[in-house]
């Protein structure tokens, strides 16, 4: 199961930087409800409404860095069936405004819930911020 929950969060991060990178959406790209859910989901959608409307995007050419996905099944939250602690370094790859002034970038350390949705695929359905400014994790 941790394996599926590492393809996964993996897929989901590929769909997240893409949607970053083209400036934001109004709506869950192609094909990422497949691995997101609930209000994990509509977060993810504010998030990129609002890169939309600000004309917030990732500084063109550049990528964030997967640093780490450790499988912490230890941390569970109600009804999770896998837990993945990640960082990612995007300090190479900053958000930027219309002006290409920096809005933020460095490093995001997260932890991951997975459950299986009513469909029957395993998805994102919960996040934590957690605590980790080098991603040392």
């Amino acid at each position: 199961m941790y394996a599926e929950a590492e393809r996964v969060y993996r897929a989901y991060f590929e769909l997240e930087q893409d949607t970053f990178a083209a400036g934001g959406a109004e709506s869950l790209p192609e094909g990422m409800d497949q691995y997101v859910t609930g209000r994990f989901a509509e977060l993810i959608v504010e998030a990129f409404a609002q890169a939309l409307d600000r004309g917030w995007r990732m500084q063109p050419g550049t990528r964030a860095r997967i640093v780490y996905v450790n499988r912490t099944p230890e941390i569970a939250r109600e009804d999770s069936v896998a837990t993945l602690s990640t960082c990612v370094d995007s300090s190479q790859s900053p958000i930027v405004d219309a002006e290409d002034n920096i809005i933020g970038g460095g490093y995001d350390a997260h932890r991951f819930f997975f459950r299986y949705d009513d469909d029957g695929l395993l998805k994102i359905y919960g996040v934590n911020d957690v605590e980790d400014g080098s991603c040392e994790g």
